[in-house]
């Protein structure tokens, strides 16, 4: 039996894209081990997940990268503790490997190593256009120096990426567009939406972070409640910009409330009570652009429209399938304006989700996904132990 080893630097707690194709791989006949960090003291150094794999974790934080003063160094040294700690469980990690699948580019360094190391094949799943993430926030060198190393090591790579735009972007580097592999859910439990039509709930679930627009959606939340005050704004997450969503859920007197991070398996039951879901990504990050993210198709796996970024693959998607509608993600203004918009097609809403729901199982259906990496992974396993680089 062969083994493939996934490397991911955090806990997989969850992590839906990395769980579902390791289930995929381990359903397949494969043994599949993760090696991810440990995150929270309470997560186990080892144990077998539900869905017929292995996760092995390290601790990654370094206690320097603490200080807010760093800047964009702390990430840094965070990866260079990462790469410190697996050293001491690699042995075991590598037993019997015949495929190193990296899981961004922060561990495909590390992976590469590691194939060349033991003769293993070596797979790219570039979830991100990495550099653009951080490159308003760093040295220009420092962008060309990681963008000159992931075009040298996806060359001796197999590439999987999660999006029609990132495969291109993998085509301009390489020469040959990778895998596409979207992030839509193996599974989704469907929850009927509520029955109290006269509510009218703008809804957001991940992490609360800068670059998801999360204040230009509370303010453009607060300039349209100024005529529409029976509804409401619900956030569900945790992340630096939480204060921001704390600060204003208590003086709006109950028209915005927060819920601290919920379970992944609670997400549709929240999907299910709000009228519209938030899925914007500002501008400010360049990686947005290339954006096709699981909020997407959960939203319309549990029958809810979308208000959703202009521009990008996110756009192309909502707009080509009809899974909602488009706004400036930076604009409190344009937030407020669509709002007034979706608001007036209030009565539509719940048609509008259940063919985006019908339009989700049939366009992006996980069945499709998952040939497509067993067939890739066939087609790796098949080929003589002979190198290409």
């Amino acid at each position: 039996m062969a083994t493939v080893l996934m490397l991911v630097t955090n806990p997989v707690n969850p992590d839906p894209r990395v769980e579902r194709e390791a289930q995929a791989l381990a359903e397949s006949g494969l043994e599949v081990r993760v090696l991810g960090t440990r995150g929270a003291r309470s997560l186990p150094n080892a144990c077998i997940h539900s869905g017929g794999f292995e996760i092995l974790r390290t601790s990654s934080r370094c206690i320097l990268s603490r200080n807010p003063k760093l800047g964009w160094l702390a990430p840094v040294l965070d990866l260079l503790q990462f790469h410190v700690n697996v050293v001491r469980i690699l042995p075991r990690a590598l037993e019997d490997v015949a495929v190193v699948h990296c899981h961004d580019f922060d561990t495909l360094l590390l992976g590469f190593l590691c194939s060349r190391l033991i003769g293993a094949r070596l797979v790219y799943d570039s979830h991100e256009a990495f550099s653009a993430m951080f490159s308003a926030r760093v040295p220009d060198w420092v962008r060309k120096v990681v963008d000159s190393i992931e075009a040298l090591l996806a060359r001796r790579s197999c590439v999987i990426t999660v999006g029609t735009l990132l495969s291109r972007r993998f085509r301009r580097m390489t020469g040959v567009e990778a895998v596409v592999v979207r992030n839509v859910p193996a599974e989704w439990e469907y929850v009927a939406q509520k029955t109290d039509s006269d509510a009218f709930v703008v809804g957001f679930v991940g992490a609360l972070i800068q670059d998801r627009s999360i204040e230009p959606l509370i303010q453009g939340f607060k300039v349209f409640r100024q005529n529409h005050p029976e509804s409401a704004l619900r956030i569900a997450g945790s992340g630096p910009q939480e204060h921001l969503v704390i600060d204003a859920a208590a003086a709006s007197n109950s028209a915005i409330v927060h819920e601290s991070r919920i379970p992944y398996s609670a997400v549709p039951k929240f999907l299910s009570q709000v009228s519209i879901s938030t899925v914007l990504y500002t501008r400010t990050n360049a990686n947005a652009y290339y954006s096709s993210p699981n909020k997407l198709f959960e939203s319309g796996l549990s029958g809810v429209p979308v208000l959703a970024s202009n521009f990008g693959e996110l756009c192309y998607l909502v707009r080509k399938y009809k899974l909602g509608f488009v706004v400036d993600p930076d604009s409190p203004e344009k937030i407020a304006e669509a709002l007034e918009r979706i608001h007036e097609r209030r009565n539509e809403l719940k048609q509008m989700g259940i063919a985006a729901r019908e339009t989700v199982l049939r366009e992006f259906p996980w069945k499709l996904y998952r040939e497509r990496l067993l067939s890739t992974y066939s087609r790796l396993l098949s080929q003589t132990s002979s190198r290409r680089f």
